[in-house]
């Protein structure tokens, strides 16, 4: 009777990978995809940061004023700190994002 159960699982077959699971392949490639994103974006924001020390240090001095006011006042190590940490968490997040969609996607691909 346990044959005309139309609930009973399919039986998987774990020697020939017909089990679709998480391998390291994938797994590599998600890290890889988040730290790449978080070092290109910390890359792209010490460059944005260094320019707007270079060529706008008004920038930083009107939004650091008590910093501003100190002597060793330095507008383009404060951009490229700044820079490299708002870009290397705004890379992260779009990292962690691609990676989401990416297995999201998947995962509506094995339901069909």
């Amino acid at each position: 009777m346990a044959t005309d159960n139309p609930y009973v699982a399919p039986k998987v077959d774990l020697k020939n990978g017909s089990r679709r699971s998480a391998q390291p392949s994938i797994m590599l490639w998600a890290i890889g995809i988040v730290f790449g994103s978080s070092f290109a974006g910390a890359a792209l924001g010490t460059l944005v940061g260094f320019c707007l020390g270079t060529f706008a240090p008004g920038y930083y001095k009107a939004m650091f004023p008590t910093y501003a006011a100190l002597p060793d006042f330095e507008p383009v190590g404060l951009g490229i700190g700044l820079g490299m940490t708002q870009g290397g968490g705004l890379g992260l997040f779009v990292g962690v994002l691609i990676v989401i969609a990416f297995f999201w996607h998947q995962s509506r691909l094995n339901r069909q």
